[in-house]
């Protein structure tokens, strides 16, 4: 399977709910270009190897745009800063965490806390378990 079967196989594009595409701040812009700039293997130099034609190289589109369009972007680089995919797709299925109040993507309806505070609250919550049953023991 080529790379650009993978990519057409993908999900497409998230859109809002009127049909436009999510828009990025000029914060969230420097974010997600860096991410680009450090993760995706289709970036060099600037230019999108994807896109690249007979006639020569091509700019990277999702870099050059303040908008999110590029599926591979969407659906390859921006998960790995989950943080950053919260808070450009706000309006979709997130929450915010009950621990340190963090945006986060909500997978089931039993999430509660955000995956970097899951562990944490977990552990704490275990411990008084833990620490109550001994003490019931004692009497």
């Amino acid at each position: 399977m080529t790379f650009g079967e993978i990519l057409r196989a993908s999900p497409p594009v998230r859109r809002r709910n009127n049909g436009t595409l999510y828009e990025l701040t000029p914060a969230q812009k420097k974010k997600c270009d860096e991410l680009i700039r450090k993760e995706c293997f289709l970036h060099r130099d600037g230019n999108c190897l994807y896109l690249e034609d007979k006639e020569g190289s091509s700019p990277c589109a999702q870099m050059v745009s303040f908008h999110v369009w590029c599926r591979w972007f969407q659906n390859a680089i921006l998960p790995l800063d989950w943080k950053l995919e919260s808070e450009i797709f706000q309006d979709s299925n997130y929450e915010t965490c009950a621990n340190c109040g963090a945006k986060y993507r909500k997978t089931n309806n039993h999430m509660k806390y955000c995956p970097d505070c899951r562990s944490e609250v977990r552990r704490r919550k275990k411990r008084q378990y833990e620490a109550d049953r001994r003490a019931k023991k004692r009497v």
